[in-house]
């Protein structure tokens, strides 16, 4: 978690919050490392993967809409 919230440049708390959020609308799944507790890993959800790239796709096509007027 530590190294999402770095990398997205927001606490750690916030981090821990989106992560439940967006697992509980079964977007990602959060694993537990099996030989150290501390670790989690966060993935996104094979089922959401078509959602998430068509939504992405969706936002981009927009993007380049805004950006050539």
């Amino acid at each position: 978690m530590g190294q999402l919230a770095s990398g997205l440049g927001i606490s750690y708390g916030w981090a821990s919050r989106v992560v439940e959020e967006l697992e509980a609308a079964h977007y990602l799944v959060r694993e537990r490392d099996t030989d150290d507790r501390r670790v989690v890993r966060v993935r996104l959800n094979p089922d959401a993967v078509d959602e998430v790239e068509r939504r992405t796709a969706g936002e981009a096509g927009q993007s380049r809409g805004l950006s050539s007027r």
